[in-house]
């Protein structure tokens, strides 16, 4: 659950504030460590939220910030925070460890979570938040992503859309469609 304020709500001066942060980690990368102490623990919870222990979650994060370090020269900043790209970054490297582990995707949710979902849902049925949870469990990869970004972390359309390399209102039409799934499984 992410209760950190949403990064698509920084204001134009944040924002340039930002970007000043990142010219100067280009020219010296002893500044990097402002965006290191800026996005460490919101990422770090992003991977927790996907693998199964806290050790993988932190060495996931270590190759997360090791890759924009490298690759940060190549950066181009774009009106939208840092965190999206860092977030880009983090979720190629949970898929590379599943895919290099076999390991099946973790999902992390609270009851809590599901309730959000199924008060979206209004279906009127016995038992909808263990009916909605195995539903969850029938969604594909990116399905369920676009689910624990909505309703788990309470990510906004325009950070799902930035993080996932889609309009904010592809983002939403997705989600939508994930939603309308799970009513399919809830009646059936």
């Amino acid at each position: 659950m992410n209760t950190a304020k949403s990064e698509h709500h920084f204001s134009p001066q944040q924002l340039s504030s930002e970007e000043k942060d990142i010219k100067r980690a280009k020219k010296d990368l002893k500044h990097f460590n402002v965006l290191y102490d800026r996005y460490y623990v919101r990422i770090f919870q992003y991977i927790y939220q996907r693998v199964q222990t806290e050790s993988q979650a932190a060495d996931i994060t270590s190759e997360t910030f090791i890759k924009a370090m490298e690759n940060l020269p190549n950066y181009k900043f774009m009106g939208v925070p840092f965190a999206s790209w860092l977030f880009r970054i983090a979720r190629n490297e949970v898929y590379l460890q599943h895919k290099q582990n076999k390991n099946v995707r973790q999902v992390n949710y609270s009851t809590e979570n599901v309730t959000d979902i199924a008060e979206e849902i209004n279906e009127d049925v016995p038992n909808k938040t263990d009916i909605l949870i195995k539903a969850i469990t029938q969604l594909t990869d990116e399905e369920t992503e676009l689910i624990e970004m909505k309703y788990f972390e309470k990510r906004s359309y325009a950070e799902i859309g930035s993080i996932l390399k889609m309009t904010t209102n592809n983002a939403k039409v997705k989600t939508f469609r994930v939603v309308q799934k799970l009513k399919t499984f809830i009646k059936s």
